[in-house]
């Protein structure tokens, strides 16, 4: 090809790029899901292998820390442990820890981890979250009665979207979605996905978006508090805004967005904070 046709085509692509930015999407397995980061990064010298190592660490260490599958987890070796006795548990964990308290107390009690004892069939009944003590002061923990299992399910996926999005943040990237299996995922800039395009986007808030259902493979997984047996086949969404001045609150925010819609599931008397709404499909008679 003609050297000075080669030029002509190479200097519109050099351009575009400049101005529209280079896009790209990353997908990795973790925490027992698929995820997908597409972002648009302005900077050419982004190393978007940099980027999937560190998503896979941060969601690396959400599942060595608090999956009910592996026998490794630090949740199922606490479990062990007479936890009614003060135990010290990893900053990442006391962390998870304090805020499903949090959730526990915000919701009335219906988001309450001590129902893993019921979803492992070790309890009929749950122990419940009163039943903790916590020092915050040392960052400790202990039950009055042993809880036997715990689950951090509808809080720690959403904590992890948060961290991701501040570490892509921090990095530069200003236009991204993170999609973890499609029950949590965050946007901020111009891509918002398509099944969420009525929703708002912009570039100086960040937009977390949780969907819970009760029934996984034909399996009910949300459970009741008080009503552990009862018999749940639903859905909800709930979308909650955090400005990117409180970056460094996203982790919160993200597991409060999951919090809020496994809460709402579990009862519509929820009151949602004003920074979050439900998201009321189209055919729904809800006004």
């Amino acid at each position: 090809m003609n050297p000075l046709v080669n030029f002509f085509l190479i200097i519109p692509m050099f351009f575009a790029s400049f101005l529209f930015g280079q896009e790209e999407t990353l997908s990795f397995s973790s925490m027992g899901t698929i995820w997908s980061v597409h972002f648009k990064a302005n900077n050419k010298s982004i190393d978007k292998n940099h980027i999937l190592s560190k998503l896979l660490q941060i969601s690396s260490n959400y599942d060595e820390t608090f999956s009910d599958w592996s026998k490794e987890s630090e949740l199922r070796k606490l479990e062990k442990l007479d936890l009614k006795t003060m135990v010290k548990p990893s900053p990442l964990f006391f962390q998870g820890l304090a805020q499903a308290y949090e959730a526990y107390r915000l919701t009335g009690g219906r988001f309450d981890i001590t129902l893993g004892s019921v979803l492992w069939e070790v309890r009929s009944q749950a122990v419940g979250m009163d039943k903790i003590r916590i020092d915050y002061t040392n960052k400790k923990f202990k039950f009055i009665e042993h809880p036997e299992r715990l689950t951090f399910g509808g809080l720690v996926k959403g904590m992890a979207v948060g961290e991701m999005a501040s570490f892509l943040y921090k990095g530069g990237l200003k236009n991204f979605t993170i999609n973890g299996g499609n029950g949590n995922l965050c946007y901020i800039g111009e891509y918002v996905p398509k099944s969420l395009m009525k929703l708002p986007k912009g570039s100086d808030t960040l937009y977390f978006v949780s969907q819970s259902a009760s029934m996984q493979n034909k399996f009910q997984h949300i459970l009741l508090p008080n009503q552990p047996s009862k018999k749940i086949n639903k859905s909800v969404s709930v979308v909650c805004y955090c400005d990117v001045k409180e970056v460094s609150r996203w982790q919160h925010y993200g597991g409060l967005s999951d919090i809020y819609s496994t809460a709402l599931l579990l009862s519509k008397e929820i009151i949602l904070p004003e920074y979050c709404h439900e998201i009321v499909p189209k055919n729904s008679s809800k006004v």
